[in-house]
């Protein structure tokens, strides 16, 4: 995907973006984003995104993430979201506690657990633990990310959970400022 910022202050930023989202189907949407402090290195982020994608319709996606430096290397993160859409089964949410340590300038180390539900009906779908790597690699614009986690999921209420494990990878290019 390709991302545009609109605008730009000291506390917020809005941003245009478009993108391709599981095989043909493109992603249309906007982006407004305010982080400001709590108390003492605490700070917060918001956004709200809403977008478009070929297949699926409209989506509302409201964002709110809560973070502690503990020293100068490491961060404790609560990220939270929810998403409401033309396709989603009332709101799907999740929630996600991560301990982020700086492993030098080039990265950094993570270890998370997530719980992961809907409204309608109300399920708790996943549950789960996992870390992460990241790194930039050969350049200070790219970015690797390999996130092994395994999670305790159900897929609908009467069913019983069944335990999986995944491996992400991601590819990160930054063009511009950072």
């Amino acid at each position: 995907g390709v991302q545009y910022q609109v605008r730009r202050k000291k506390r917020s930023a809005a941003y245009l973006f478009a993108g391709v989202k599981s095989g043909p189907n493109v992603k249309l949407g906007g982006r407004y984003r305010f982080r400001d402090s709590l108390w003492g290195d605490a700070s917060y982020r918001f956004s709200e995104e809403v977008f478009w994608v070929g297949g699926d319709g409209f989506t509302s996606r409201t964002r709110l993430d809560l973070n502690q430096p503990l020293s100068n290397k490491t961060l404790l993160r609560w990220a939270n979201r929810v998403d409401y859409g033309e396709e989603t089964n009332g709101g799907e949410w999740n929630t996600r506690l991560s301990w982020i340590h700086r492993l030098g300038d080039r990265s950094a180390f993570r270890l998370f657990g997530f719980v992961r539900g809907e409204t309608d009906p109300e399920i708790l779908k996943a549950r789960g633990v996992g870390m992460g790597l990241r790194r930039s690699v050969l350049r200070d614009w790219f970015f690797v990310e390999l996130e092994p986690r395994y999670a305790w999921r159900k897929r609908k209420p009467d069913q019983d959970r069944e335990g999986v494990a995944q491996v992400k990878l991601r590819l990160e290019i930054i063009i511009g400022e950072r």
